[in-house]
């Protein structure tokens, strides 16, 4: 089977990054030694990805009025491994697999709606099964590996727990099942973790959810200046 992926432009240019005045702002610094400003489409803290001196590769934006010269798609690591910048790809790869069966836990499902609202949340997709069962599934972007280890999310998020919260009240309101997918936006994942010392209470309440029987599964993606390809499945060892 051919491994769902979404292509890059094909017009990315290469800088280097000198600051981040703000979550979603990059200075850098171009060949001709010029200062440009762009958006970072990745609100997240990125401590380990976001360095001064790290080279990263922008889509040029045409639009003579926009306030930045275009969008950081990928930084370039260190050990030469790419991360993609765009949190929302995540939704758009999960697409993909979900529509090409990539994803052996929901081989079974179909797409119903994308963006599904259920109580005071909004979520990624609403599938249902072969019985015609409704399943509620949430997708989240990683960013955040150390050392092999994948880890969500990077920064407090209130806005994840209530998500995983109406999540478990759905499948006891309902009695259908439900499932969060983490999709790991590199390639250096060997493992996945909540991280309980950035966000205590998103730990809990993910390790409540699985006790409560929601689906928690996790995949990488392999990274390259030409596209983003959804890989294989990251175990879990929490």
């Amino acid at each position: 089977m051919e491994l769902p992926y979404i292509n890059f432009s094909d017009n990315l240019l290469e800088a280097k990054i000198i600051s981040r005045p703000n979550r979603f702002v990059l200075i850098c610094g171009n060949e001709a030694s010029n200062e440009i400003k762009l958006h970072l489409p990745d609100p997240g803290r990125l401590p380990l990805i976001i360095k001064e001196g790290r080279e990263i590769y922008y889509k040029p934006t045409d639009n003579p009025e926009r306030k930045t010269a275009g969008s950081v798609i990928l930084v370039k690591l260190d050990n030469g491994v790419f991360v993609s910048m765009n949190s929302h790809l995540a939704n758009d790869l999960a697409e993909l697999g979900l529509e090409n069966k990539f994803f052996s836990e929901l081989a079974d499902t179909e797409i119903i709606r994308r963006e599904f609202t259920w109580g005071n949340s909004r979520f990624d997709f609403l599938l249902n099964d072969v019985n015609g069962a409704e399943y509620l599934l949430e997708v989240k972007s990683v960013n955040l590996v150390d050392d092999g280890q994948a880890c969500f999310p990077d920064a407090p998020t209130t806005r994840g727990v209530r998500h995983i919260k109406e999540l478990i009240k759905w499948k006891n309101d309902t009695g259908n099942l439900a499932g969060v997918l983490f999709i790991v936006q590199q390639e250096q994942a060997e493992l996945f973790r909540p991280c309980e010392e950035i966000d205590p209470d998103f730990a809990e309440i993910l390790a409540k959810a699985r006790e409560c029987g929601i689906d928690i599964f996790v995949y990488d993606t392999k990274v390259d200046l030409n596209k983003i390809m959804l890989n294989q499945r990251i175990e879990q060892n929490w």
